[in-house]
């Protein structure tokens, strides 16, 4: 017989249990409860999961407050994807015993090695589940902020977040009345985790974004007639292809071979600038051969094979279909997604005629322009390398919001770049500042400088943020990394600041 408090115990814990029967369990119906969210039901969870133990000191039992708040926050992070977290991460239940595990071990004496807790937590219990090194400066931060003498005393006096005091005490219900008491059993405030004040903003307009596409594939209809299936195609369709044929009045980029009118160059920038706009027009090409035969079987010339079919079932969702983000990754709106690609197109041909009569660094570049930002900056990594004649391997990315203060001698000047995670403003040198419920999801940044150079970085660790640049709000694409100068960089990195270009 089992004991049915210790397999109740398990099951509850989605833990494996051994003696359970496996022809019982191939039979049972299997029900999953997922526990309400927010940080507070998330610490009793934990406490309820790791136990009591007795005979702690206050300190111990102070570290271990700490350990289960940072594992709250890590997990509970996780509503604010992308803009907390660039993706969804697996913290579980076993992460708080292992970190529960190294505070008791860790901390018996007075004379704790904080530096050594900091690096089990960021390299083996939480750290090794990150994919980004911005996520990972998040957990740094944290680690930085928390787990240090002068937040853990061992006595009254320290606060893991505002009103949300480090009591000194012993006992583990001690610790969740504590809880119940200060923190909200309703939406947690972004402040708590760090976040900035205006990103349920961004939190709600993804959520839209998701919820919209949810409807249109519930509204995808049933009919499965070939008859009645042209029909809903040409409905989504027409609009779509009348939209192309307006995006290319005027113009020869769907018909022009790419290679027409580029000349040789010795000259890095207009070198890959050709090559940006040749395969600009190629892929440019590739979408317009896929609307000529969405528009030849919406009007029933041709049959659709197995790929157009997916091709018009994604339009049909209003999605852009995966062949064509296989050509390029662009924007999941087919509609934006034309006009996108016949933008910078006829864009990367305006640069490179710049760049053919060297006026391009002499003029503000729109990264958003190009269908591959980061390639110019790869040329002007080259073209620098070669003025200077050193190795490519040692020139680093520099970067100045000052015009007055050029970062290396061959300098591009980006505009357009669109910030989120907090405001940069000030009169004498512009510097981060925290966002409030009032203030845009994103605001348009300052010019930035950015050269090659293999001196040190005008701003230091300690006055400045190390920032990403990426191609979109999805965070999925890095184009490259800044630093902006702030007062306070552990408190931005924690708010998950970026930089965009669209």
């Amino acid at each position: 017989m089992l004991k049915q408090e210790v397999v109740n115990q398990n099951c509850e814990n989605s833990e494996e249990y051994v003696k359970f029967p496996s022809i019982i369990l191939q039979e049972a119906l299997k029900i999953t409860f997922e526990s309400p969210p927010g940080i507070r039901n998330n610490m009793i969870n934990s406490y309820s999961q790791i136990g009591d133990s007795n005979g702690r000191s206050i300190l111990t039992a102070q570290t271990t407050f700490v350990a289960v708040w940072l594992h709250a926050l890590m997990q509970e992070r996780r509503s604010f994807i992308p803009q907390a977290w660039t993706r969804y991460y697996e913290f579980s239940t076993a992460d708080v015993r292992m970190a529960k595990a190294i505070v008791e071990t860790m901390s018996q004496s007075d004379a704790v090695d904080w530096a050594f807790i900091r690096g089990l937590y960021e390299f083996t219990i939480y750290g090794g589940r990150l994919e980004n090194d911005f996520d990972s400066a998040v957990l740094k931060s944290y680690l930085k902020r928390l787990f240090n003498s002068t937040k853990i005393l061992g006595r009254q006096g320290q606060e893991v977040a505002a009103g949300i005091e480090i009591i000194p005490a012993t006992k583990t219900g001690d610790y969740v009345n504590h809880i119940i008491r200060v923190l909200p059993s309703g939406e947690d405030k972004p402040e708590l985790f760090g976040l900035p004040a205006n990103i349920r903003m961004a939190w709600m307009r993804s959520e839209a974004e998701r919820t919209i596409t949810s409807l249109r594939m519930l509204d995808s209809g049933s009919s499965t007639s070939s008859t009645a299936q042209s029909s809903q195609w040409a409905s989504v369709t027409n609009p779509l292809l009348a939209h192309w044929k307006r995006l290319l009045t005027g113009s020869d980029l769907h018909t022009r071979n790419p290679e027409a009118g580029l000349k040789a160059s010795v000259e890095p920038l207009a070198q890959v600038l050709a090559l940006e706009f040749s395969f600009s027009v190629t892929v440019l090409q590739q979408l317009h051969n896929q609307l000529t035969l969405v528009n030849r079987i919406v009007k029933s010339i041709m049959k659709a094979d197995k790929k157009m079919e997916e091709v018009l079932n994604s339009l049909m969702l209003h999605q852009t279909p995966d062949d064509w983000q296989f050509i390029w990754s662009g924007p999941r709106d087919p509609s934006e997604y034309m006009s996108t690609i016949v933008y910078r197109t006829k864009c990367t041909q305006d640069l490179y005629h710049y760049a053919d009569s060297s006026q391009l660094l002499q003029k503000p570049v729109n990264l958003a322009k190009l269908l591959r930002p980061k390639t110019l900056l790869t040329a002007l990594r080259q073209m620098t390398a070669r003025k200077q004649k050193v190795e490519m391997d040692t020139l680093q990315l520099r970067c100045s919001w000052e015009a007055s203060k050029a970062p290396g001698a061959i300098a591009l000047t980006v505009t357009g770049l669109q910030l989120q995670g907090g405001l940069f403003e000030g009169t004498y040198g512009a510097t981060l500042k925290s966002t409030t419920e009032s203030s845009p999801s994103f605001t348009t940044a300052p010019s930035l400088i950015l050269a090659w150079s293999s001196e040190p970085s005008i701003y230091t660790d300690d006055s400045s943020v190390s920032v990403p640049i990426y191609s979109n709000s999805d965070r999925s694409e890095l184009i490259a990394t800044v630093r902006m100068p702030t007062d306070d960089p552990d408190k931005f990195s924690i708010a998950a600041v970026a930089l965009f270009i669209k």
